[in-house]
Parts: C-alpha cells; sequence; structure tokens
C-alpha cells in the first residue's frame, strides 16, 4: 500500500511541478502577459514568484519532506490566481 501512496504523491506532485517550471519560469514572459492582462499588480514579480512556490510545493509533497506545509503551498497556489482572476 505504501507503494500506491508513493506513486501517487509522484504523480500529484509532478504537476505542479511541471506547471512552475514551464508556464511560470521557462514561459516567463508569456506568464507576465497574461497576468498583465488581468490587470495583476506586479505580475514581473509575482509570476516567477508562485513558479516558485509550484516547484517547491510540489518537491515537498513528492520527497514527503514537510509535506504537510508543501500540501499548504499548493493549496494557496491556485487559489492566489483565481482570486486575482475573478477581481476579487
Amino acid at each position: 500500500m505504501d507503494v500506491v501512496f508513493l506513486i501517487g504523491r509522484i504523480l500529484f506532485g509532478s504537476l505542479f511541478v511541471n506547471s512552475g517550471v514551464m508556464a511560470h519560469l521557462v514561459g516567463y514572459r508569456q506568464g507576465v502577459q497574461y497576468a498583465k492582462s488581468y490587470n495583476v499588480p506586479l505580475a514581473e514579480l509575482g509570476v516567477p514568484l508562485t513558479g516558485v512556490v509550484a516547484v517547491l510545493g510540489g518537491l515537498s509533497v513528492i520527497l514527503g519532506v514537510w509535506g504537510d506545509l508543501g500540501a499548504l503551498m499548493i493549496a494557496g497556489f491556485p487559489a492566489r490566481g483565481s482570486i486575482r482572476a475573478s477581481g476579487s
């Protein structure tokens, strides 16, 4: 049963690691333009910062090191974007 949880952690965490690296760090310019289209303040700072949060949270879950903190980082990752995008 531990193997199943390990595989689940790897698959779940890899979604956030991949998103953080590809969309926020490698695709920095496109991410900043997208954030600016929603009038996000300090998009140049926010895009790489959220990328680092996603990568660290995903790695934390995958490796099982401070998994609770990593899960909280991942839970806050999409929440910040959806609050900003909705204009609240």
